[in-house]
């Protein structure tokens, strides 16, 4: 198992709220995930081992893209949020390539 933890990059407190929005909008896209935390702030990734290369693959381009989406300044600025030059969650999401860089070493066979 493999989890992610969300937390508001100005204050570092639990962000159950956009973990929420994560879990949605994955949803939407045809991917199941599971919260858990005792904040509820917490995604975790449960895949069998034997998962198919190719649906691995699609699992995190949907994640990645879902990430892309619901942190991008446009968003923030929609939702009346200030950007301060920075995107509303770590920088770590802006890019599939970094997220999948980060997260890759735990999803090996």
């Amino acid at each position: 198992m493999v989890a992610v933890e969300f937390n508001d990059p100005q204050t570092g407190e639990p962000s159950p709220e956009f973990t929420r929005l994560v879990q949605q909008k994955a949803q939407e896209n045809g991917l199941l995930l599971l919260s858990c935390g005792v904040y509820g702030n917490v995604i975790r990734f449960l895949y069998p081992l034997t998962i198919p290369d190719a649906q691995f693959s699609k699992a995190l381009d949907i994640l990645a893209r879902v990430l892309n989406e619901l942190t991008s300044p446009r968003r923030a600025a929609a939702a009346g949020k200030p950007n301060r030059n920075r995107t509303p969650q770590p920088a770590v999401y802006a890019q599939r390539e970094w997220f999948i860089t980060l997260i890759s070493p735990f999803f090996r066979r």
